[in-house]
């Protein structure tokens, strides 16, 4: 009644705009199955890959280009040893362009002028994921009408931009809003235009989690890419690895599990 194999992440091609290395966190997660009899048993988060239940597994180390991940074992309960499919995504993070702090000086022969005010420093990451279906905003369940997108801001970081739009492999003409929200509950600002493309703004603490809500309004399976850009007083806290962020090339992996001649096969179909 049970179906498992081990399951490894190869690097091949790199990814981000350093020298191609893919960082931990690094999660497959299942995110559908086409068979409501077979749910995954022993995902990290407990999910079962059902209903929007996304079931994510975690995979060790940080991968340069060229390298494979530790295996890790997948389990499915499938009582009737049915043959199915189920549908995943890889996320990791990835090394993002610095964003340019051009600064400026009085022009000649204007010595006792004041210096112009030079840009603060800015921290950028991409962050990912997908949204089932849109349900007018009625908001039925995480990870199906609607995903919450944790991240915490750097320590200086006094407010943060979240620009929301969707991958080209995105089904057409998808209406999604997008809000900023405190992990208490509290929307900060919010974003309806018509269509997928949204932007939220705001003053925030530093050293604290917030949430980007995406809720599917009109759309089907839609992947969906958020820029979030935090301003910091501290030139320490620009830069980096982001921590939860693939880059925008993120593909939905469609696995078929055949018990019968123990067999899995993998094709990406976005």
């Amino acid at each position: 009644g049970v179906f498992s194999f081990d399951h490894t992440l190869k690097n091949q091609a790199g990814a981000g705009a350093a020298d191609g290395t893919i960082y931990t966190p690094l999660t497959l997660k299942v995110v559908s199955i086409s068979d409501p009899t077979v749910s995954v048993i022993n995902a990290d988060n407990g999910g079962s890959g059902q209903n929007g239940s996304q079931a994510a597994f975690a995979f060790q180390p940080s991968l340069a280009v060229g390298q494979t991940s530790q295996p890790r074992n997948l389990r499915f309960a499938d009582p009737r040893a049915q043959m199915f499919t189920f549908d995943a995504i890889v996320t990791g993070g990835v090394e993002v362009a610095p964003t340019p702090a051009n600064g400026s000086q009085p022009a000649d022969g204007d010595l006792d002028a004041a210096p112009r005010p030079q840009p603060n420093p800015r921290f950028v990451e991409e962050l990912t994921g997908l949204i089932l279906i849109g349900t007018a905003g009625n908001l039925v369940g995480n990870g199906v009408d609607y995903v919450d997108v944790e991240f915490t801001t750097k320590p200086s970081a006094r407010s943060v931009t979240g620009t929301l739009s969707t991958t080209p492999s995105a089904v057409a003409y998808p209406d999604l809003d997008f809000e900023l929200r405190t992990t208490s509950g509290q929307v900060l600002m919010s974003s309806g235009n018509l269509g997928p493309d949204e932007r939220v703004e705001a003053a925030v603490a530093g050293n604290t989690r917030y949430i980007y809500r995406v809720i599917g309004f009109v759309n089907g399976p839609t992947l969906f890419r958020i820029v979030s850009d935090q301003e910091v007083t501290n030139p320490n806290d620009a830069g980096g690895s982001t921590p939860t962020t693939p880059g925008p090339g993120i593909n939905l992996a469609r696995f078929t599990v055949n018990p019968l001649t123990k067999t899995v096969t993998v094709k990406l179909i976005h």
